[in-house]
């Protein structure tokens, strides 16, 4: 616990004192998949191509109508549907490839999320909210074309035991951080 929370410091205080570089996606590792759960929606592949808000509208619908506990959205290059902070029951969310520079404050309402994917994105800020995601016990940047600035509130994420970077701040070689 006292280590999360010195890391967190570090990254925090990282945050707010450096200009994030993008890195070399060619020296960079794959990610895991992430957490297994017994019902996972995601869309079908779709060879690279970036999907439209509505097609993502359409996994979360899916996701909403059966109870699902999982959900992957890849290469979505528009800002993510509402709707997808509704599904408070969520414990596992992957965005790969989400191309904006932001996310929605609103990830804060996802408070029974455990794993948090963000391998692949261009996010550059993770919100204030971040820090009302109590239960969150693993973090993935894997690929990320930037190592994001983290809010104060981030300090607050008592339970989280992994983090997993790849990118400027390793310097293109890929670790995980594992607090146990």
């Amino acid at each position: 616990m006292k280590h999360v929370l010195a890391f967190l410091f570090i990254i925090v205080f990282y945050s707010c004192n450096q200009k994030q570089q993008p890195i070399n996606q060619n020296e960079v590792k794959t990610s895991n998949d992430f957490a297994d759960t017994s019902k996972r929606i995601e869309q079908p592949a779709l060879s690279g191509d970036s999907i439209s808000a509505l097609q993502a509208l359409k996994i979360i619908e899916d996701a909403k109508s059966t109870g699902a506990k999982s959900i992957k959205i890849e290469n979505l290059y528009e800002p993510i549907p509402n709707q997808l902070w509704e599904l408070t029951d969520l414990d596992s969310l992957s965005l790969w490839g989400y191309r904006l520079s932001y996310i929605s404050d609103s990830i804060g309402k996802l408070k029974n999320l455990k794993y948090l994917g963000l391998e692949n994105t261009a996010i550059e800020k993770l919100p204030d909210s971040f820090g009302k995601l109590k239960n969150l016990e693993e973090l993935n940047f894997l690929v990320a074309l930037y190592i994001p600035d983290f809010p104060k509130s981030s300090l607050e994420l008592k339970k989280l035991e992994e983090i997993h970077f790849s990118g400027a701040l390793t310097f293109g070689e890929t670790f995980a951080i594992n607090f146990n």
